[in-house]
């Protein structure tokens, strides 16, 4: 089969969950025109209004599309009709997949559209729109596919995936909240863009995976899902604890300079220190100002202003 063809189905299909879904858009008309009616009759402020139902029509929008484009076709049987017609697996992964991002889109720029041409509030820069925008649809859309699919699958596959969900949430947090006590925000805006564009690759290469291997079976697909899943989201949350385990062990070497000492809050030490650090620095401290910084930190736990980051 040819490429000009496999896109062809892509896109017929795409166009056909669009049409089977277009309520939703004349829904988000409806909501629309809530922020320039409510303000008339009391209800709410129009722009912080029109920014709110934006936000929630776009999270309405997403819930409904990832839950049903491919896990309610799965879960019925109606996948099978996909597969038996003249395209890849990826034309029919990639047209449901588009049509639901497509709608997302559409329902969120229906709603805040007309309050952002009304003055209420400005576009983002360009690189948001790449940076938290993109990534957070697919990875909204994919981790609501991946939990209809496992909820509709009925198995005790599901049950390991909400186990390895508790445990790697609770790595990821117990490592952020160590990083912002030695200073280091792992809830900025970098982090938190990161680890969309993470969630958003791994629920991707999960739902490939589910239908290019799984294809109509739902006990399959539920399986070959959650390994795809957890097979790219466990080594990087492991790799985010080793590292901060790594950023949280500091030694005197790993000093290369001090900004600033005085006297500690707390305790019979006389001083502590911010500093930055290096994996090889280019000079040592002296091991008295380290010990005593590294005390203070100890003995009373003072709030360090400079983040203790390696170079």
């Amino acid at each position: 089969m040819s490429e000009r063809v496999a896109v062809r189905g892509l896109m017929a299909i795409a166009a056909r969950e669009v049409s089977e879904r277009v309520a939703l858009l004349g829904l988000a008309v409806v909501v629309a025109g809530v922020p320039f009616i409510g303000p008339w009759i009391g209800i709410g402020d129009r722009p912080l209004l029109g920014v709110l139902l934006g936000v929630v029509m776009v999270f309405a929008a997403a819930v409904l599309t990832g839950s049903s484009v491919i896990a309610s076709d799965l879960a019925e049987g109606r996948l099978g009709f996909f597969f038996s017609r003249p395209v890849p697996w990826w034309s029919i992964w990639g047209g449901k997949m588009l049509a639901a991002i497509v709608l997302t889109f559409l329902a969120g720029a229906i709603v805040l559209g007309p309050s952002a041409l009304a003055g209420d509030w400005g576009l983002p820069p360009g690189g948001w729109w790449v940076r938290v925008l993109v990534p957070g649809l697919i990875a909204v859309i994919g981790t609501v596919n991946v939990l209809a699919v496992g909820y509709r699958a009925r198995s005790l596959w599901f049950a390991a995936d909400l186990a390895m969900t508790g445990g790697l949430v609770w790595i990821v947090v117990r490592t952020s909240r160590g990083l912002i006590t030695w200073g280091v925000w792992a809830i900025s805006y970098d982090f938190i863009t990161t680890a969309l564009w993470v969630l958003a690759a791994a629920v991707t290469v999960a739902g490939a995976a589910q239908v290019a291997r799984g294809r109509a079976d739902i006990t399959r697909s539920h399986r070959v899902m959650s390994i795809a899943l957890w097979a790219v989201l466990t080594p990087v949350a492991l790799g985010y604890a080793a590292w901060g385990t790594w950023v949280q062990r500091m030694g005197p070497a790993d000093v290369r300079s001090v900004l600033s000492a005085w006297s500690a809050p707390k305790g019979s030490w006389p001083a502590h220190a911010w500093s930055f650090r290096a994996r090889r620095p280019t000079q040592r401290v002296p091991a008295s100002i380290w010990n005593a910084w590294r005390k203070s930190i100890r003995g009373s736990r003072p709030s360090i202003g400079k983040a203790p980051l390696r170079a």
